[in-house]
């Protein structure tokens, strides 16, 4: 598919400009005294905005592919998914925790939860997997007509706000965006026939994006946050759910912007991709798991902060934690035990 060999990338790249500018949005410690940068907040949250969102929706794009080939039991797609994103997830979120998380007192219940759940970045993990296991469940019921699952699927993300553990609450948002992908697969061709040959139409959904975007989140920023810090439960679950809502509006739109544009470039230059974009493609799983780690290594083991600046930091850490995640992930791969992990 070469709609996601070109889509995946670019999702890799905007997390790790995501992660490299967090630190100006409060997501990280601030190096030293760095004071905050204004357009630095933008970039970050430029590159979060839907970038989570349309890494779900290509997972269940290339889900229902794997459907279309060969048919899955649950058991069957329980061993698979345990071994492709809780394996990794685990390794990895033990190497973050005695790295990151790590005190000097160890509580095992702590510990646990802490690994079950998705280590720093490796929340996405187990996520992905109970909203791959929800999905396939909702797939799989025919019983129930489908405009009752699509009113169901839309009512999940207020579900999210429940402290339900080990990322569950969260897959309950991403649901939506999981099953998408596996709807515009199904109806790909109607889609790139109907749709992705009219540039004009992915611009559109491109400024509607833009609009919702920008509205949203200084929405969310500057009014929203206020009322999720009451004290009602009421009042502070309503405000998260529309939150959430007003985050899936500029999600979808951004989304659906992207898939156009780049299925119109697919189509109207005829392309066949690159040996490279394909390598980078397959490498992506491996870059995902290594960025965060080189990244707060050079923000807080280094000396690198107090050499560069805050100005430079950022755009330092983008490209070293690209060259050093690409590098790693080629040499990890070399070995039995790397393969198995790193897919």
């Amino acid at each position: 598919m070469p709609d996601i060999s070109i889509i995946r990338p670019i999702c890799i790249f905007l997390l790790i400009v995501y992660h490299s500018f967090i630190i100006y949005q409060g997501g990280w410690e601030m190096p030293l005294d760095f004071k905050p940068i204004a357009a630095y907040w933008w970039i970050g949250k430029i590159s979060y905005a839907f970038m989570l969102e349309l890494f779900v929706f290509i997972s269940g794009y290339v889900f229902a592919l794997s459907l279309q080939k060969r048919e899955l039991s649950f058991g069957q797609l329980l061993n698979s998914k345990l071994k492709r994103l809780i394996l990794p997830s685990i390794v990895f979120s033990v190497g973050y925790y005695f790295m990151f998380l790590y005190t000097g007192e160890f509580h095992i219940l702590h510990f646990l939860q802490t690994i079950l759940s998705g280590a720093g970045h490796m929340w996405f993990l187990p996520m992905l997997f109970w909203v791959t296991l929800l999905c396939y469940i909702i797939d799989r019921v025919k019983c129930i007509p489908n405009w009752v699952k699509t009113i169901g699927i839309g009512g999940l993300p207020i579900l999210s706000v429940l402290p339900i553990p080990f990322q569950i609450n969260i897959a309950l948002y991403y649901a939506l965006f999981f099953c998408l992908g596996m709807l515009i697969f199904r109806k790909r061709a109607y889609i790139k026939s109907h749709f992705c040959n009219k540039p004009r139409l992915a611009i559109l959904w491109g400024g509607v994006f833009c609009i919702t975007f920008i509205g949203g989140a200084l929405f969310i920023r500057d009014i929203l946050n206020f009322y999720v810090q009451n004290d009602s439960l009421i009042i502070k679950g309503t405000s998260l759910i529309i939150q959430k809502y007003v985050m899936i509006i500029y999600a979808l739109s951004g989304i659906t912007c992207v898939y156009l544009l780049t299925n119109y470039y697919i189509l109207s230059k005829n392309i066949n991709l690159p040996s490279y974009v394909i390598e980078l493609n397959s490498i992506c799983f491996g870059i995902y798991l290594f960025q965060q780690f080189i990244l707060k290594i050079l923000y807080y083991n280094t000396n690198l902060p107090s050499i560069v600046g805050p100005y430079w930091l950022p755009w330092l850490g983008v490209f070293i934690t690209l060259l050093l995640s690409i590098g790693l992930t080629i040499v990890s791969r070399q070995s039995r035990i790397g393969r198995y992990i790193l897919g």
